[in-house]
């Protein structure tokens, strides 16, 4: 049968659309689930994504036309117990507490042939969730002559995403953290910022002298790349390329935290 496939933190999760009779239960099944970018349904031959922006929940129903229901507001009377006997409903104290005013809500939908894996829609929900920012910086120091195409995070396998990027916690190099939500391993190489050690950041003072240009690039690759837990304790090194890029097998469902060390 039909299943839904829901994109969570790190993980995409499967769940059947039609539920098990709850007369085994003590209580109704949970129909309402939660998701992250993205909920699709599919056959396994094809199916259709219902791509969003900040939604977080979801109703699938078993029906004929296999519906899903998208949570837009979450509206409820307001009502809390002051006693074992008296309660207070708020709902009828304060009129302005239920999301009342105009609300404007973003998604879209995307058939697609094959899986979710196959058909990348993890990737095309993150285009349609981060649109792209243009900002002014300062003059280049390579004299605006740059590249068609540049990236400070190069990835060699697309199904491998970014959770974080940031300083680590001691000062001394930069975290890049990535996880493999499908069923298999996924393996490529990667990179940050050409494999080069970024230069210092520059003081109010030095970045006027220089006329707000951008500090040239220090040439310097990165010392070491090594995998680190969660607290940024090392694990083991990794091999740097002749590029400054390492190479990563990360099986499935796997978190992997990597900092390069300047």
């Amino acid at each position: 049968g039909a299943t839904t496939i829901a994109s969570t933190p790190f993980d995409v999760v499967t769940r059947k659309i039609k539920l098990p009779d709850p007369g085994i239960y003590d209580e109704d099944l949970q129909t309402e689930h939660p998701m992250d970018r993205f909920v699709a349904i599919e056959d396994g031959k094809s199916g259709i994504a219902l791509l969003n922006e900040g939604l977080k929940a979801y109703e699938p129903h078993a029906d004929v036309d296999q519906t899903i229901s998208l949570t837009m507001l979450r509206c409820f009377p307001l009502r809390i117990c002051i006693t074992n006997l008296e309660m207070t409903d708020y709902s009828k104290i304060d009129n302005g507490s239920q999301c009342l005013g105009t609300h404007t809500f973003k998604y879209a939908f995307m058939p697609y042939s094959g899986t979710v894996d196959s058909a990348k829609v993890w990737n095309v929900a993150e285009r349609f969730s981060h649109n792209v920012r243009v900002a002014q910086i300062g003059p280049s120091f390579t004299g605006g002559k740059l590249p068609m195409a540049h990236s400070f995070i190069e990835l060699g396998n697309a199904a491998l995403h970014v959770s974080a990027v940031k300083q680590s916690e001691n000062g001394k190099g930069w975290i890049l953290r990535l996880f493999n939500p499908t069923e298999g391993t996924l393996s490529g190489k990667v990179s940050l910022n050409g494999g080069k050690v970024p230069p210092k950041a520059q003081s109010p003072v030095e970045r006027q002298a220089a006329h707000f240009a951008l500090p040239a690039d220090t040439g310097k690759t990165w010392s070491k790349v090594r995998l680190v837990n969660l607290e940024e304790n090392e694990i083991e090194a990794l091999k740097i390329e002749a590029d400054g890029s390492v190479k990563l097998d990360v099986t499935k469902k796997k978190i992997v935290t990597i900092e390069f060390v300047a």
